[in-house]
């Protein structure tokens, strides 16, 4: 496994052969249908990610021991989707899905005693889509982070102690209209 170490002050990274990872999981998945055109969809998963063996340069700072915890693996992640689907008119289709994801709390590197050390927050997101279909045509509008989610995707810590935010994506609203010729 390829991971992102930091030096022990956090000054600079580099890619590392971390050696071997054991991966678990299980992930589940349900569609429920609520009414002829209403369905509400459930998915979660479970992940348990660690170093199967030492690393490689224990001297080296910030190297993870066998056991450790992968780093930017959240154990729990989900999604839950209710979702319309019909007709409103002749030869005229709508579909509305509503979406709401998130993901547990994860740290950003192997050891928590070096200074690059952090976790980031579990996040969640909602989503909205929209797609009007015609014979020829369809109009569709995608809405990202309607919750206007300010939490980072990612923290790391600078050599000079300063915490370092990976910004989230931002709100988006597209806006799609496509045709048959």
């Amino acid at each position: 496994m390829i991971d992102t170490i930091l030096s022990g002050d956090s000054a600079f990274g580099y890619d590392a052969n971390v050696g071997d990872a054991d991966i678990d999981g299980a992930e589940v998945a349900a569609a429920v249908s609520l009414s002829p055109a209403l369905t509400l969809f459930l998915v979660g998963s479970w992940t348990d990610a660690g170093l199967a063996e030492d690393q490689r340069s224990p001297a080296a700072p910030g190297q993870g021991s066998a056991g450790d915890r992968v780093p930017d693996v959240p154990r729990l992640a989900g999604n839950a989707s209710l979702a319309w689907s019909g007709r409103v008119a002749d030869r005229m289709r709508l579909d509305a899905p509503l979406d709401v994801l998130g993901r547990g709390a994860h740290a950003s590197q192997f050891d928590p005693a070096i200074a690059g050390y952090a976790r980031t927050p579990a996040q969640v997101q909602l989503d909205g889509h929209v797609v009007m279909e015609h014979t020829r045509w369809s109009l569709s509008l995608t809405m990202r982070k309607l919750l206007n989610e300010r939490r980072p995707d990612q923290i790391l810590v600078t050599g000079l102690g300063e915490r370092q935010s990976f910004g989230p994506y931002p709100r988006a609203i597209l806006l799609t209209l496509a045709g048959r010729i």
